[in-house]
């Protein structure tokens, strides 16, 4: 009984330190080839990961065009836009840091909207590419947080990225992460155990075994 207690207590540390960070994976869609946004209705999550209600996702018009032959793509963003908490959108590459530097202040944005000095949305540069070619959209938003439902919201900028392809239909969401806690997050990087964690579980089920 104490080598099976051992092992869940284990278990347990191993799934509680690998998803420590408080980041919502895969929450983001592209309907219609003009609209960038949650795949929930209604973005508030009930209780998700210590915060009972947020409002954590931003939303985008973009125009996506698409030639009568050929396989080229152009995304833009729309000067058309219909948010309720403002995001900035730049084009960043796997690996790369969303984080206040690189989401604020820039020379030229796909969209910037959260830092404009008179609250308007301004599309910036287009991005191109060929049916099948991928890319990345790095993101800072304001988002609302609460404790409960009797509580007022409050804000905090949060970093995100969208990973995104280019289709024969227009432009599909493959990927998106949003770091909750306003810490900044890497581009590309999806959840997974890290070999030290790995290495742990598999002496907890060796142990089992032996047992």
């Amino acid at each position: 009984m104490k080598i099976k207690s051992s092992i869940i207590i284990l278990l347990s540390l191993i799934c509680s330190y690998t998803f420590a960070s408080t980041v919502l994976w895969d929450h983001m869609t592209i309907i219609g080839n003009y609209k960038i946004l949650p795949k929930t209705e209604y973005d508030y999550l009930y209780n998700y990961a210590g915060y009972y209600s947020i409002s954590v996702s931003p939303a985008a018009d973009v125009e996506v065009e698409i030639p009568s032959y050929g396989n080229k793509r152009k995304i833009s963003a729309s000067s058309d836009q219909m948010l309720a908490y403002p995001c900035n959108l730049v084009q960043l590459n796997e690996g790369d840091i969303v984080s206040a530097a690189t989401t604020k202040n820039q020379d030229e944005y796909f969209l910037e909207y959260l830092t404009t000095a008179d609250g308007s949305a301004y599309p910036g540069y287009s991005i191109t590419g060929n049916v099948g070619d991928d890319f990345y959209l790095g993101f800072v938003y304001e988002a609302g947080f609460r404790d409960s439902f009797d509580e007022p919201f409050y804000y905090r900028d949060v970093y995100g990225w969208l990973h995104m392809q280019f289709t024969t239909d227009g432009v599909e969401m493959l990927y998106s992460a949003i770091n909750l806690d306003g810490d900044p997050i890497t581009v590309g990087v999806v959840p997974e155990p890290s070999s030290a964690l790995l290495a742990l579980a598999g002496a907890a089920l060796l142990i089992k075994r032996r047992k």
